[in-house]
């Protein structure tokens, strides 16, 4: 394998993922670290029973890879720990869970900056394997997640893409978007062989003839429009 090719674990071949916990829920957090500090190669440095305390502590902890947030909390809940996540703790990787599946739900999640969504009736089966996709890809968005994104583009005027008018890289960009969980823009400058300004690039092309603002917009659209060959 050469030098350039993609790390199939997103950088974290080799080493301790080091996981943060927060639910209002004792015996949650107590079923969580159960489950994650059985898993190979993880370990929970943090965890917390409301969203106030799980921020307060946080900077003790160093560094922290993955923050698994329940959503609905009293107090701050996980939508304002999302956020907050985002805007102070870019590098870890949020995943929101709770039991309600509503699209609305999911999408607000996602927007306010988790990386995955969970749901806590799937927990423990899904969480190593979404964990790992995460943590390969940058983020992971499941069938939930995928049906929650299109289903917003549904109860408004829908967006679809002309693909007639899409230049050839851009068009391969779309693609590389929607593989393997929405890889992270530095693999997709690998695997198409450019530079990550140069993907940065596609991307805006589509800001600009499509309006699209983040890359949950530029999914959403890209999953309401099929690829025509």
């Amino acid at each position: 394998m050469g030098a350039d090719a993609p790390d199939p674990h997103g950088g974290f071949a080799g080493r301790t993922i080091r996981v943060a916990v927060v639910d209002d829920q004792p015996i949650v957090v107590e079923g969580l670290l159960s489950v994650l500090n059985n898993m190979p190669g993880f370990l929970v440095v943090h965890s917390a029973y409301s969203g106030d305390a799980f921020m307060r502590g946080l900077p003790e902890q160093g560094a922290v890879d993955v923050a698994i947030v329940d959503l609905q909390m009293p107090g701050t809940d996980g939508f304002a720990v999302l956020q907050r996540l985002r805007d102070e703790r870019s590098e870890i990787h949020a995943i929101a869970y709770s039991f309600n599946n509503d699209h609305a739900w999911v999408r607000r999640a996602i927007n306010s900056g988790a990386r995955a969504y969970v749901l806590k009736e799937a927990l423990p089966k899904e969480l190593e394997p979404t964990v790992r996709a995460m943590l390969q890809h940058g983020c992971h968005f499941s069938g939930l997640v995928r049906a929650s994104l299109i289903g917003k583009r549904s109860q408004e005027k829908p967006t679809r893409i002309d693909w007639r008018t899409v230049p050839t890289r851009e068009r391969e960009f779309a693609r590389k978007v929607l593989e393997s969980g929405d890889p992270t823009y530095f693999r997709i400058a690998i695997e198409m062989g450019v530079s990550r300004s140069a993907v940065n690039g596609y991307y805006r092309w589509f800001h600009e003839h499509y309006k699209v603002q983040s890359r949950v917009e530029l999914v959403r659209l890209l999953l309401n429009s099929p690829l025509e060959e």
